[in-house]
Protein backbone atom coordinates (compact mmCIF):
# COMPACT_ATOMS: atom_id res chain seq x y z
CA UNK A 1 0.00 0.00 0.00
CA UNK A 2 1.64 3.25 -0.92
CA UNK A 3 2.25 6.19 1.68
CA UNK A 4 0.43 9.16 1.19
CA UNK A 5 2.56 12.26 1.17
CA UNK A 6 1.04 15.94 1.27
CA UNK A 7 2.77 18.58 -0.16
CA UNK A 8 1.95 22.25 0.49
CA UNK A 9 3.42 24.39 -2.04
CA UNK A 10 3.76 28.50 -1.93
CA UNK A 11 4.28 30.38 -4.76
CA UNK A 12 7.48 32.26 -4.74
CA UNK A 13 7.04 34.60 -7.57
CA UNK A 14 8.96 34.90 -10.77
CA UNK A 15 12.41 34.60 -11.19
CA UNK A 16 13.04 37.98 -12.05
CA UNK A 17 11.83 38.80 -8.42
CA UNK A 18 13.68 36.72 -6.58
CA UNK A 19 16.56 37.79 -5.64
CA UNK A 20 19.95 37.48 -2.77
CA UNK A 21 18.12 40.07 -0.30
CA UNK A 22 15.94 36.73 0.23
CA UNK A 23 18.63 35.48 2.52
CA UNK A 24 18.53 38.38 4.41
CA UNK A 25 14.49 38.12 5.15
CA UNK A 26 14.08 36.14 8.80
CA UNK A 27 10.65 35.90 8.28
CA UNK A 28 11.47 34.16 4.62
CA UNK A 29 14.42 31.97 5.68
CA UNK A 30 12.11 30.59 8.54
CA UNK A 31 9.86 29.10 6.05
CA UNK A 32 11.94 28.26 3.46
CA UNK A 33 14.98 27.96 4.46
CA UNK A 34 14.47 24.46 4.86
CA UNK A 35 14.86 21.13 2.49
CA UNK A 36 11.81 20.51 0.15
CA UNK A 37 11.22 20.07 -3.49
CA UNK A 38 10.37 23.10 -6.11
CA UNK A 39 8.89 23.43 -9.13
CA UNK A 40 9.35 26.37 -11.60
CA UNK A 41 6.34 26.72 -14.25
CA UNK A 42 6.96 28.80 -17.47
CA UNK A 43 4.53 31.15 -18.97
CA UNK A 44 4.75 30.50 -22.70
CA UNK A 45 2.79 31.60 -25.45
CA UNK A 46 0.87 29.04 -25.42
CA UNK A 47 -0.47 28.73 -21.26
CA UNK A 48 1.57 27.44 -18.29
CA UNK A 49 3.35 24.58 -18.16
CA UNK A 50 6.29 22.86 -15.79
CA UNK A 51 9.68 23.40 -16.43
CA UNK A 52 11.75 22.00 -13.84
CA UNK A 53 11.52 19.57 -10.93
CA UNK A 54 14.49 19.91 -8.18
CA UNK A 55 15.08 18.92 -4.67
CA UNK A 56 17.51 20.35 -1.82
CA UNK A 57 18.58 18.34 1.13
CA UNK A 58 19.23 21.65 3.14
CA UNK A 59 18.08 25.18 2.02
CA UNK A 60 15.34 26.00 -0.79
CA UNK A 61 16.25 29.95 -1.12
CA UNK A 62 20.26 29.11 -1.65
CA UNK A 63 19.39 26.43 -3.96
CA UNK A 64 17.50 28.08 -6.13
CA UNK A 65 19.99 31.33 -5.91
CA UNK A 66 22.46 28.82 -6.88
CA UNK A 67 20.21 28.44 -10.26
CA UNK A 68 19.40 31.58 -10.69
CA UNK A 69 23.29 32.54 -10.74
CA UNK A 70 23.93 29.71 -13.61
CA UNK A 71 21.32 31.69 -15.16
CA UNK A 72 22.11 34.65 -15.43
CA UNK A 73 25.69 33.69 -15.82
CA UNK A 74 24.55 32.23 -19.24
CA UNK A 75 25.82 28.60 -17.59
CA UNK A 76 22.30 26.87 -18.49
CA UNK A 77 20.82 26.49 -21.63
CA UNK A 78 17.98 29.09 -22.67
CA UNK A 79 15.06 27.64 -24.87
CA UNK A 80 14.75 28.08 -28.77
CA UNK A 81 11.65 30.70 -28.43
CA UNK A 82 14.01 33.25 -26.64
CA UNK A 83 17.19 32.67 -29.06
CA UNK A 84 15.54 33.67 -32.90
CA UNK A 85 14.81 29.71 -33.03
CA UNK A 86 18.64 28.46 -32.15
CA UNK A 87 18.60 26.68 -28.29
CA UNK A 88 21.84 28.13 -26.63
CA UNK A 89 23.38 25.42 -25.05
CA UNK A 90 26.61 26.08 -22.09
CA UNK A 91 28.56 23.18 -23.62
CA UNK A 92 31.77 22.01 -25.96
CA UNK A 93 30.78 22.69 -29.42
CA UNK A 94 32.87 19.92 -30.52
CA UNK A 95 31.15 17.50 -28.42
CA UNK A 96 27.72 18.52 -28.93
CA UNK A 97 25.64 16.94 -31.99
CA UNK A 98 26.27 19.59 -34.87
CA UNK A 99 22.50 20.61 -35.38
CA UNK A 100 21.00 23.61 -36.84
CA UNK A 101 18.55 24.33 -34.34
CA UNK A 102 21.55 24.97 -31.64
CA UNK A 103 24.02 27.06 -30.28
CA UNK A 104 26.61 25.39 -28.22
CA UNK A 105 28.79 27.61 -26.39
CA UNK A 106 31.50 26.54 -23.62
CA UNK A 107 32.64 29.80 -22.99
CA UNK A 108 30.12 32.26 -22.50
CA UNK A 109 32.83 35.47 -21.94
CA UNK A 110 34.25 34.66 -25.45
CA UNK A 111 31.20 35.27 -27.37
CA UNK A 112 30.72 38.48 -29.28
CA UNK A 113 29.43 41.70 -27.48
CA UNK A 114 26.04 41.01 -29.90
CA UNK A 115 25.19 38.12 -29.51
CA UNK A 116 26.17 37.75 -25.50
CA UNK A 117 23.65 40.99 -25.12
CA UNK A 118 21.01 39.10 -27.58
CA UNK A 119 21.20 35.74 -25.16
CA UNK A 120 21.66 37.62 -21.63
CA UNK A 121 17.91 39.75 -22.98
CA UNK A 122 17.20 36.14 -24.51
CA UNK A 123 17.96 35.20 -20.53
CA UNK A 124 16.25 37.97 -19.38
CA UNK A 125 12.77 37.28 -21.00
CA UNK A 126 12.91 33.34 -19.69
CA UNK A 127 13.46 34.18 -16.31
CA UNK A 128 10.25 37.05 -16.41
CA UNK A 129 8.79 33.35 -17.33
CA UNK A 130 9.55 31.93 -15.08
CA UNK A 131 7.49 31.08 -11.49
CA UNK A 132 8.78 29.44 -8.15
CA UNK A 133 6.85 26.88 -6.15
CA UNK A 134 8.40 25.71 -2.89
CA UNK A 135 7.29 22.73 -0.98
CA UNK A 136 8.93 21.61 2.62
CA UNK A 137 10.00 18.40 3.49
CA UNK A 138 11.04 18.32 6.50
CA UNK A 139 11.79 14.15 5.95
CA UNK A 140 14.81 14.02 3.88
CA UNK A 141 14.82 10.69 2.92
CA UNK A 142 11.90 10.56 1.14
CA UNK A 143 13.15 13.63 -1.07
CA UNK A 144 14.99 11.28 -3.94
CA UNK A 145 11.94 9.82 -4.81
CA UNK A 146 9.85 12.61 -4.31
CA UNK A 147 11.58 14.06 -6.91
CA UNK A 148 11.47 11.17 -9.44
CA UNK A 149 7.68 10.86 -8.70
CA UNK A 150 7.22 14.81 -9.90
CA UNK A 151 9.80 14.34 -12.51
CA UNK A 152 7.12 11.26 -13.93
CA UNK A 153 4.09 13.00 -12.87
CA UNK A 154 4.93 16.50 -14.19
CA UNK A 155 7.08 15.86 -17.51
CA UNK A 156 9.10 19.35 -16.12
CA UNK A 157 10.71 19.99 -19.97
CA UNK A 158 13.89 21.02 -18.79
CA UNK A 159 14.96 17.75 -16.69
CA UNK A 160 17.32 15.66 -18.29
CA UNK A 161 17.63 12.32 -15.67
CA UNK A 162 16.13 9.20 -16.75
CA UNK A 163 13.04 7.93 -14.42
CA UNK A 164 12.99 4.60 -15.69
CA UNK A 165 14.96 3.04 -12.79
CA UNK A 166 12.60 1.50 -9.83
CA UNK A 167 11.41 4.38 -7.10
CA UNK A 168 8.99 4.12 -4.24
CA UNK A 169 5.65 5.97 -5.18
CA UNK A 170 3.61 7.78 -3.31
CA UNK A 171 -0.02 8.69 -2.79
CA UNK A 172 0.83 12.57 -3.87
CA UNK A 173 -1.55 15.30 -2.08
CA UNK A 174 -1.04 18.80 -3.55
CA UNK A 175 -2.45 21.38 -1.39
CA UNK A 176 -2.07 25.16 -1.03
CA UNK A 177 -0.99 27.00 -4.15
CA UNK A 178 -0.83 24.48 -6.04
CA UNK A 179 -3.56 21.67 -6.41
CA UNK A 180 -4.12 18.84 -7.61
CA UNK A 181 -5.62 20.01 -10.41
CA UNK A 182 -3.23 22.43 -11.33
CA UNK A 183 -0.52 19.85 -11.62
CA UNK A 184 -2.76 17.74 -14.32
CA UNK A 185 -3.13 21.13 -16.56
CA UNK A 186 0.98 21.71 -16.01
CA UNK A 187 1.38 18.50 -16.88
CA UNK A 188 -0.62 17.76 -19.65
CA UNK A 189 0.66 21.84 -21.21
CA UNK A 190 4.00 20.49 -20.44
CA UNK A 191 3.62 17.46 -23.02
CA UNK A 192 2.13 19.58 -25.64
CA UNK A 193 5.05 22.02 -25.24
CA UNK A 194 7.78 18.98 -25.87
CA UNK A 195 5.62 18.06 -29.17
CA UNK A 196 5.99 22.07 -29.80
CA UNK A 197 10.10 22.08 -29.22
CA UNK A 198 12.01 18.42 -29.69
CA UNK A 199 14.82 20.41 -28.59
CA UNK A 200 13.74 20.74 -25.10
CA UNK A 201 15.94 18.12 -23.19
CA UNK A 202 13.12 16.51 -21.81
CA UNK A 203 12.16 14.92 -25.35
CA UNK A 204 14.78 12.61 -24.91
CA UNK A 205 14.36 11.63 -21.45
CA UNK A 206 10.73 10.68 -22.02
CA UNK A 207 11.90 8.32 -25.12
CA UNK A 208 14.96 7.11 -23.27
CA UNK A 209 12.09 5.89 -20.84
CA UNK A 210 9.91 3.92 -23.15
CA UNK A 211 10.26 0.54 -22.70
Amino acid sequence: MQATLTLNWYHINSFTLFSSEKIYDADFMRRFGKPGVYLWVEQGAHGSFSNYVGKTNECLVQRNLYHLARLLSLKYSLPRCYNNGLRYVYADPFKFPVEKSYEAVLNPAALSDERYVAIASGMQKYLHNLTLYFAVVEDISCLANLEKQLISDLYPVENISSTRNRYEHYNLLHQGDLSDMMVKQFSSAALAELQRDPTRPSKARLQSNMP
